[in-house]
């Protein structure tokens, strides 16, 4: 018969009373400290990356090839990837936005290139028309 493994008792942290299994130990402690710094360092690299686009007028050719164009005679123009939107999103936008129909005016939240700051990767799309 194999014996179960016996419980090593480590010393409580802030000198808490031991409660067996349930004790926190300094050790469990440092990894949890290390964990939550490397949380707080991740989580504004990813809020640098999250842009809104619009509103202004999209054309689209495909999913993956749409331009968002801001401004009335659009002065400004991004490359939008709407592959990562909703199928009936996506299937609106290159059914129905095209540069031969009615203009659909959108606001598009996403996430930007890291090379070229105008290229989107579109996450949700606000409908104005």
């Amino acid at each position: 018969m194999i014996s179960p493994p016996t419980l090593r008792r480590h010393r409580p942290l802030f000198g808490c009373a031991a409660v067996g299994r349930a004790s926190v130990t300094r050790r469990t402690a440092g990894g949890l400290s290390v964990l939550a710094a490397l949380l707080a360092l991740a989580a504004p690299a990813q809020a640098q990356n999250a842009t809104t686009a619009g509103p202004g007028r999209i054309v689209c050719t495909a999913a993956k090839s749409c331009v968002l164009g801001i401004g009335t005679q659009a002065t400004m123009h991004y490359q939008i990837d709407a592959s990562g939107l909703a199928p009936a999103d996506t299937q609106r936008l290159t059914k129905d936005c095209t540069a031969e129909g009615k203009p659909c005016v959108v606001t598009i939240d996403g996430l930007e290139d890291r090379s070229d700051p105008l290229k989107v990767k579109a996450t949700k799309i606000t409908w104005y028309n």
